[in-house]
């Protein structure tokens, strides 16, 4: 007891310190070594256009998320139906497997709601869409909670990611999943540049769990993949682009605080402009064509539309970085991301309900046990390559 608590002491050290220098802005995401071309699971022009979206996810993938996406792509001439299973705060765990102790698995697959607001059972639904019983699913778009390591860790995102995509393309050989990547809480809109520097440093773990799942999918002969949707970093990108420099026309208000306060309602919902945005960069990472000239709803003016239209057509053309091996991925979080994550997400979250001291005590605490699981190879560890294969 006393080691352990000693080890909670000095990893809290370590992370006082690490949060000390790295002051205001957070340390970016590595930029991995590897060749330039296209990666798999990244956006290709060569897809082919969703007709039929299956939506599984939580508040940040809500409406008028979806309505707003078929909206755009019939503006393009593009006819989408899709559907949902809406679970508030929910990880792709609960949306699955469930979470009740004792309980059955995998009954989460009937939690959540759907389009129209009723309870849905997703197994059967996948089996016999309500728009086209006779047509599956082509396009699966999943998320996980925001809380990158949290849901790693305690969720098991690589098992229950990839039991939902699975049982996807079983219905539907040539569908495409979509891993949407949602976005923490902004610790502060009057300054957003470390929660910025934070989803940067986020998301290549995002594209790790990607890559990983894709590799497993290749050693088993299949020629099924996730494909990436960086939605947090499109967010940062609209944010860090509306807040410095000469700002955005239609966008920029008269403060950083007001800018952000136009895009973000609380610290972590979307307003009709933010929500609009993200729907076209999801419409940008999931159809072979520009955003530009899109449908806009009526709150959206013109100018605003066509400012973030631009926004989603450049970043969403942006490459990605080539994803991390796996040995590389878990030597960033154990020596670099884990405690930018655990000072952030300590500070945005745990101190507010655990106060300043007591929030210290739990982050040193879940370094120490992070930072030896993280070290292990076996399938506990979401960063060993034992957690991707088929259990």
């Amino acid at each position: 007891m006393l080691l352990t608590k000693t080890a909670a002491i000095a990893a809290t050290a370590l992370i006082l310190l690490h949060g000390a220098s790295a002051g205001a802005q957070l340390a970016p995401g590595p930029k991995p070594a590897g060749s330039s071309s296209t990666p798999e699971g990244q956006k290709s022009k060569s897809m082919r256009i969703p007709e039929r979206i299956f939506v599984s996810g939580h508040s940040l993938t809500n409406e008028p998320i979806p309505s707003d996406l078929a909206a755009i792509a019939a503006g393009f001439g593009h006819k989408v139906w899709w559907n949902r299973q809406y679970l508030e705060g929910s990880s792709i765990k609960q949306r699955s497997r469930g979470d009740a102790e004792g309980a059955s698995p995998w009954t989460g697959y009937a939690k959540g709601i759907d389009y129209k607001n009723a309870p849905i059972d997703v197994l059967a639904e996948l089996r016999r869409p309500a728009h086209h019983p006779d047509q599956p699913y082509d396009t699966l778009l999943i998320t996980e909670q925001h809380g990158v390591l949290s849901s790693l860790v305690w969720q098991d995102t690589p098992t229950h990611l990839r039991d939902f995509h699975d049982r996807f393309i079983a219905l539907n050989p040539d569908s495409v999943t979509y891993f949407y990547e949602s976005w923490l809480s902004l610790d502060s809109k009057a300054d957003p540049r470390r929660w910025i520097a934070y989803e940067r440093a986020a998301a290549p773990v995002w594209r790790c769990v990607v890559a990983q799942t894709n590799a497993a999918l290749a050693a088993e002969g299949r020629r099924d993949r996730i494909i990436s949707l960086p939605a947090a970093l499109a967010l940062a990108g609209l944010i860090e682009r509306a807040t410095q420099g000469g700002g955005v026309p239609g966008i920029t208000r008269e403060s950083v605080q007001a800018t952000v306060g136009s895009i973000v309602e609380d610290q972590v919902h979307l307003t009709r402009l933010g929500n609009y945005y993200m729907a076209l960069v999801t419409f940008a990472y999931m159809f072979p064509q520009s955003p530009r000239g899109a449908w806009h709803p009526a709150e959206v003016t013109p100018q605003q539309a066509a400012a973030l239209q631009e926004i989603a057509a450049s970043i969403s053309a942006e490459p990605l970085p080539p994803p991390m091996s796996i040995e590389d991925c878990r030597d960033y979080v154990r020596r670099s991301f884990m405690w930018t994550y655990l000072s952030y997400f300590g500070e945005t979250f745990w101190r507010s309900e655990k106060g300043y001291l007591g929030s210290l005590y739990l982050r040193g605490k879940v370094a120490v046990q992070w930072w030896r699981l993280f070290g292990s190879d076996g399938p506990e560890n979401p960063l060993a390559k034992a957690a991707y294969r088929k259990r």
